[in-house]
C-alpha cells in the first residue's frame, strides 16, 4: 500500500466562506505525493473523540511539501477540526483511493462542481493545464456562499459558468442546465472528457448528460467513509459492472424462474474510487 499514517503540523487554517474551511497543513518527505482526486483520512480531535477518522480530498500541493484541503462544517467532526489552530498536529492516513486520470487524446476537459465539490478539481485543473489541455469548469451551488475557489480557477485562465439555485450569484438554476447548454454547441464535443465531483443527484444528471452525448465522464464521489482502505465495507455503492467488486445476494422471489439468487455487484469508494467512469456506477439506488 503506498498510502502512510503521519503526523503533520497545521500551517494555516482559515474560513475562506461561512461553514467553509481551508486547512494546510505539512506533508512529510518520506509520504508519497498525493495525485489529483485521492484523499486523506484525517484524525479531527485531540482525542478519541471522535473516534473515526474523517475523509478530506486533496485540494492542493503546495512545493511538494503542503497539503491544503477545503471542507464544509457538517457535522460534528468537521466542527471539531474547524477549531483547530496553527502549530497543532493531527494524525493522518494517506494518501488514499484512485484519482483522476488524464488521457493525452482529449484537448478539452468540462469540470462540473457542486458546492464543496470544487475542491478535488483545482488540483486536476493544475494538471490538465500543465498538459496543454483546454479546460471549461462549471460551479453550481445553492446560494452566493457555496461558490468556492472562482479566483484560483480564474488565475489559471480557465473560462468559468457559475449558477445558483436562488439567483445570487451567477445565473439562476442548476448548473446542469448550463453545462448541456454548452455541449450543444458547435465544436463543443471534440475529443472532450467531463470530470464531476459534487452532491450524488448533480452527479446522476452529469452522468446521464454524458451518456447522451457519447462523453466520457469521471466521478468523484462523496460518501461517509470509516476506515479509508476497505476493509469496513461501509462506503459501497452499487454498480452495473459485472467484473469486479463483491456480490450481496438478494433473496429470491416466488416468481423467480432462475436457478440462483438475484446478485448486485458493490464497489467501495474509498479503496475503488472515489474516482469512477460514471457508467460504472447505478445512480438510481
Amino acid at each position: 500500500m503506498d498510502s502512510k499514517q503521519f503526523i503533520s503540523t497545521i500551517k494555516t487554517h482559515t474560513e475562506v466562506s461561512p461553514v467553509y474551511f481551508l486547512l494546510s497543513m505539512e506533508l512529510p518527505s518520506e509520504v508519497k505525493r498525493p495525485k489529483p482526486g485521492q484523499f486523506f483520512m484525517v484524525k479531527v480531535g485531540r482525542n478519541n473523540d471522535p473516534l473515526l477518522r474523517r475523509a478530506f480530498s486533496l485540494h492542493r500541493l503546495i512545493n511538494m511539501n503542503t497539503i491544503q484541503i477545503l471542507y464544509r462544517v457538517r457535522g460534528k467532526g468537521t466542527g471539531v477540526l474547524s477549531k483547530r489552530v496553527p502549530g497543532e498536529r493531527l494524525d493522518i492516513l494517506g494518501p488514499l483511493g484512485k484519482g483522476f486520470e488524464i488521457h493525452s487524446q482529449i484537448n478539452e476537459a468540462i469540470l462540473v462542481a457542486g458546492g464543496v465539490g470544487i475542491a478535488p478539481l483545482f488540483p486536476l485543473a493544475e494538471e490538465l493545464k500543465r498538459a496543454g489541455k483546454s479546460i471549461k469548469l462549471f460551479i453550481g451551488g445553492k446560494n452566493r456562499e457555496d461558490i468556492l475557489c472562482e479566483d484560483d480557477f480564474r488565475s489559471l485562465g480557465i473560462e468559468i459558468y457559475i449558477s445558483t439555485e436562488d439567483g445570487t450569484y451567477g445565473k439562476r438554476g442548476l448548473i446542469t442546465d448550463i453545462l448541456e447548454d454548452y455541449i450543444q454547441t458547435p465544436d463543443s464535443r471534440l475529443k472532450t472528457q467531463i470530470y464531476a465531483c459534487g452532491p450524488k443527484p448533480m452527479l446522476k444528471v452529469v452522468s446521464e448528460i454524458a451518456r447522451f452525448y457519447s462523453l466520457t465522464c469521471s466521478a468523484s464521489l462523496e460518501e461517509r467513509m470509516a476506515c479509508g482502505i476497505g476493509a469496513c465495507l461501509g462506503c459501497a455503492v452499487k454498480t452495473r459492472v459485472q467484473s469486479s467488486g463483491f456480490r450481496v445476494q438478494r433473496k429470491k422471489t416466488k416468481d423467480s424462474r432462475l436457478p440462483t439468487p438475484n446478485s448486485q455487484l458493490y464497489k467501495m469508494v474509498c479503496k475503488d474510487g472515489p474516482v469512477f467512469n460514471a457508467e460504472e456506477i447505478e445512480w438510481d439506488d
